[in-house]
């Protein structure tokens, strides 16, 4: 019986892959484990270093999970090791027996697969669009990676993989800045976070629930000369030019500074595996106001506080459903069929981005008790991926548009 090893080879945009396959028997129902070796001659997955001529090298930090999958199933979660320089890591996965032929999936960080998609021979992939960046570097969490071996009819003892890069990258700088910034939050026309198929004949990247919108912890950044420097992030592979984005830059003092670029310039073109630096002037930021969110907004579950009437719906338990109408607007419910009640959240924009404003309805129904149905004027306090939190200053909202 042979062993199966799996080695990956990256470089900052492009790959050398060959793979040699060595004939093997049929996935035996016990055996070791198939060891993965994952190697870098300059770009490997997780923090930027110093840059060296125009690329940036990178290293494994060491504290990377990797996500496997074989023929599309279901995913394991693993650790790595890695070596004393920092480009190699090494994993071990043993996979469920089953018969060939044999496709191997590893998408790092573990966190950024939710499935592979057979019949769309793609990953479901997501990029958060919450992040905390690094002074110098993107957010380890949010700098996605995935390789796809060939289809192997027989177990093979050995095989080269290419890691391809998912995520593009920027890097920011606000200039002439008020105040201590706490977080920075961009938005978009047009979806480049959250979760996405990523075709893995081309590596095209088609959204599935996209956020518009960036938000990015500022706890490692700070003021220098009035300028907020180089501001990493990581988002989807997106075309921006001539597009807006707006940029909202929240200060310890609780303001908020917000500033819109109507057309971005040509070059605003983010490219998987490629960084991309440019500036926005907040000279002419004007202050808007904020809405305080709600006490429900901190919970991780779906639903509504209202006074006196909390309605709070665990998505893991209850069933979601989204309506599209054919104004533009959302219908989303939650029924939950052990005590047969819902609710229904409608005129959702179906584009809604953070700062979007709108009137919310919410009607609820029990088995026992009153009706509710009842309108609020809300904004959109947060969004990741196609998760709204939404706030009228008092009363809180957990959609999904």
């Amino acid at each position: 019986m042979k062993d199966t090893r799996v080695i990956g080879m990256l470089s900052a945009l492009t790959v050398l892959a060959g793979c040699g396959v060595q004939e093997a028997p049929e996935m035996p129902e016990t055996g070791p484990a198939i060891h993965f070796i994952a190697s870098t001659d300059a770009l490997t997955r997780t923090v930027f270093g110093e840059k060296e001529g125009t690329t940036y090298r990178a290293f494994w930090s060491g504290d990377e999970t990797v996500a496997i999958s074989l023929n599309y199933e279901d995913s394991e979660q693993v650790g790595i090791t890695v070596n004393e320089t920092r480009n190699i890591a090494e994993f071990d996965y043993t996979p469920a027996p089953t018969a060939g032929p044999y496709t191997f999936f590893v998408v790092t960080p573990a966190s950024a697969l939710n499935a592979p998609s057979k019949s769309r021979g793609a990953l479901t992939l997501t990029v958060p669009a919450a992040q905390k960046p690094l002074a110098g570097s993107v957010d380890e969490a949010a700098q996605v990676f995935y390789a796809k071996t060939d289809e192997l009819p027989e177990k093979p003892a050995s095989v080269n993989v290419r890691f391809n890069h998912l995520t593009a990258y920027g890097r920011v700088t606000l200039k002439n800045v008020k105040g201590t910034p706490v977080r920075l939050t961009l938005v978009a026309d047009q979806p480049w976070a959250g979760t996405s198929y990523v075709a893995l004949a081309d590596g095209s990247v088609s959204a599935k629930d996209g956020s518009r919108t960036l938000a990015l912890d500022l706890a490692n950044y700070a003021v220098s000369d009035g300028n907020l420097n180089d501001v990493w992030f990581a988002c989807f592979p997106v075309d921006l030019a001539g597009k807006p984005l707006t940029v909202v830059l929240e200060t310890a003092d609780g303001a908020a500074w917000k500033r819109t670029v109507p057309a971005l310039g040509a070059a605003m073109q983010f490219t998987s595996g490629n960084i991309l630096r440019f500036s926005v002037d907040m000279a002419s930021a004007e202050e808007e106001s904020t809405l305080p969110a709600a006490d429900v907004l901190n919970y991780e579950v779906f639903g509504a506080y209202i006074p006196g009437n909390p309605l709070l719906y665990d998505a893991s338990t209850d069933q979601l459903s989204r309506e599209y109408n054919d104004d533009g607007t959302v219908t989303f419910s939650l029924l939950d069929p052990v005590q047969d009640a819902f609710v229904e959240f409608s005129g959702i924009p179906a584009e809604a981005a953070y700062g979007d404003a709108f009137t919310l309805t919410v009607r609820h129904q029990a088995k026992v008790g009153d009706a509710y149905d009842a309108t609020f004027d809300v904004r959109v306090v947060k969004e990741e991926g196609a998760r709204l939190w939404l706030s009228d200053g008092t009363n809180g909202f957990i959609v999904k548009r």
